[in-house]
């Protein structure tokens, strides 16, 4: 052997190493935004017609190996005659090999290309980063093996054995190098350790207790209770705030990414974010983030395909796992892998309503179906009254076994069916119109399927405010103890009640009526007074937003309490009206929050 003896087996460790990673990164890696599973059909032909000239070398490198075995007899021609077969087998090995090296070269090119833009975008994927990895190696050691051809038409030495593990070792160290960086580098996260018991939710509220701004200037999309406090979804990431002090607790962000929307379990365990690529390459590929809402820890990445804007709709999750929609009926996956664990489909003659046909609870999956004749065939008008059983269960999020069940007969159009969950995840309201067009329907414990409430005494679920001023007209808070009744447009005195399912009395807050501000939906009943919000309109300044406490009086002689939230205005943006004000009950304080602004605020 030559003293390049050892140049070849490294380049052929180097292709050995590649082609395990191109073919990992083919298997493993997702479709173009909106397409099909898999990598884009122009990929999938150029790696064919790239690997197809390896079948060509490796029968050349046989042939090398064989031509240059020793010639039998020692004549001058024999030994011409073996010098041009060995010449000959090698010319045709090297062709194959340098054919290879120019499509798959081309296709590491693209590959490289898509890496690069994805990391732009905050979301590289690291199968095709593995792909673009492995095809670089695959060019490299084409291109040394070609080079030593000869030094492989003998058994290795130790030396050449030793090149061949290195070769194979170099790549395989890249590409783990590689999808470290993937995973690691376009993520800014810091993680928390797990805490105490949480603080209860305040009865009432009297001042201002602490103030939070989003980092970067950045703005506030959405609030949703979990872990310790509240987690906060910005442009590009989430952040958890303790909500007794207002600190932040952990992150995580992608900072080239943007955010599309957050799902947290209704037991504030298990939040999920899900991402869309930023800059100039969004699309409809979605990165779902599972986070443990306590201490921010990644609990598992996936790629999905979304809808409009990237949105995954509908979906539920839940700490036990994770519900979507499938055919005729929803899905469980597990969190962790995302894997079906168990489906649910409509028994036979019953379907699914098109609209809020399931509710996530703090225990258990809720899906509401109708039963009724005909419906295995072509299926009545959606749209017009018959006969039917209404049918609500609740699932158990890890394996899809059921829990409880409920039914009743009602005349209703199928259309009119369905479900909504109450905002602290302890009921569910079953809910239909009548004959009369009157609204009709139960309401459920969410743990055991009891009825403990129906649609009287003013209970329209239809028209559900959850401490947010945007949705429905109406101000009806549905929560497992009760309902808000909100107040008579044309009365004189603005008077909320609050009317418990089952036993118990109303209770009323009055307020005052005021022209020279606007009077939000945003509505959040507590145990000792109720909260509303009002906004004054300016222009080029920040937008104060007036919290009212209201205590609850019977009687109505007692004044509100009036705090003045404002929040930070929005830079480079003339219009500092927030796009909404809600109010969230949290451990140790209320949030109010104003959307599209840099603020969140605590009052105590």
């Amino acid at each position: 052997m030559g003293t390049r003896g050892w140049h070849g087996w490294f380049g052929s460790g180097i292709l050995s190493a590649g082609t395990a990673a191109t073919g990992w990164g083919y298997l493993a890696w997702d479709s173009l935004p909106g397409g099909p599973a898999g990598p884009p059909t122009p990929v999938t032909l150029a790696l064919a017609g790239g690997v197809a000239p390896l079948a060509g070398l490796l029968i050349a490198v046989v042939r090398v190996r064989r031509a240059a075995a020793p010639a039998a007899g020692g004549d001058r021609l024999m030994k011409d005659r073996h010098e041009h077969r060995l010449a000959s087998a090698v010319a045709l090995a090297r062709g194959w090999a340098f054919t290879s090296v120019v499509i798959l070269g081309s296709l590491a090119a693209y590959a490289w290309v898509r890496v690069w833009r994805a990391f732009a975008g905050g979301l590289p994927e690291p199968a095709v980063a593995g792909v673009a990895v492995g095809l670089t190696a695959m060019v490299a050691g084409l291109v040394l093996l070609a080079v030593a051809m000869p030094d492989v038409t003998r058994r290795p030495s130790a030396r050449g054995a030793a090149a061949l593990a290195g070769g194979f070792v170099s790549v395989a160290s890249v590409v783990l190098a590689t999808l470290v960086a993937v995973t690691l580098l376009p993520v800014d996260a810091v993680t928390a350790a797990r805490s105490g018991e949480s603080a209860p939710v305040p009865t009432s509220v009297g001042k201002v207790g602490w103030r939070w701004q989003a980092p970067d200037g950045d703005r506030v999309r959405e609030v949703a209770r979990a872990g310790a406090g509240a987690v906060v979804r910005i442009g590009d990431g989430v952040v958890a705030l303790d909500t007794r002090s207002g600190r932040e607790r952990w992150h995580y962000r992608r900072p080239r990414a943007q955010t599309v929307q957050l799902f947290a379990a209704p037991d504030g365990s298990t939040v999920m974010v899900t991402f869309l690529p930023g800059g100039s390459t969004s699309g409809k590929k979605v990165r779902a983030v599972v986070l443990d809402a306590q201490t921010g820890e990644v609990r598992s990445e996936h790629s999905r395909t979304g809808g409009a804007g990237g949105r995954i709709w509908p979906v539920a999750l839940s700490s036990r796992g994770l519900v979507a929609e499938g055919e005729r009926g929803f899905v469980g996956r597990d969190l962790d892998t995302m894997e079906t664990t168990w489906r649910y489909s409509a028994p036979e003659g019953c379907a699914v309503p098109r609209l809020r046909s399931h509710g996530a609870l703090r225990d258990v999956f809720a899906v509401v179906t109708y039963c009724a004749e005909g419906l295995d065939e072509d299926g009545p008008d959606e749209n017009t009254p018959m006969e039917l059983t209404v049918v609500a269960v609740g699932l158990d999020p890890r394996d899809g076994s059921e829990v409880w069940r409920y039914e009743h007969k009602a005349t209703t159009a199928p259309s009119r069916v369905e479900a909504r969950a109450s905002t602290d995840g302890g009921a569910l309201s079953v809910g239909w119109t009548g004959a009369e067009g009157e609204s009709d329907g139960v309401v459920l414990a969410q743990a055991n399927g009891q009825v403990i409430g129906d649609h009287r005494g003013g209970f329209d679920p239809r028209y559900v405010v959850t401490g947010a001023s945007t949705g429905p007209a109406a101000f009806n808070g549905f929560a497992a103890g009760g309902f808000l009744i909100p107040p008579d447009p044309g009365a004189e005195r603005v008077d909320y009640r609050w009317r418990p399912f089952g036993a118990g009395g109303e209770r009323k807050a009055s307020l005052p009526r005021t022209e020279r501000e606007t009077p939000s939906r945003a509505a959040l009943p507590l145990e000792r007074a109720l909260l509303t919000t009002s906004t004054s309109y300016r222009i080029d300044e920040a937008v104060p937003i007036t919290v009212l406490v209201a205590p609850w009086d019977t009687e109505g002689t007692a004044k509100p309490v009036r705090i003045t939230v404002e929040p930070d205005p929005v830079r480079g943006d003339g219009d500092s009206r927030p796009d909404s004000v809600q109010l969230r009950a949290a451990p140790g304080a209320i949030l109010v929050v104003a959307i599209e602004t840099p603020t969140v605020t605590g009052l105590v």
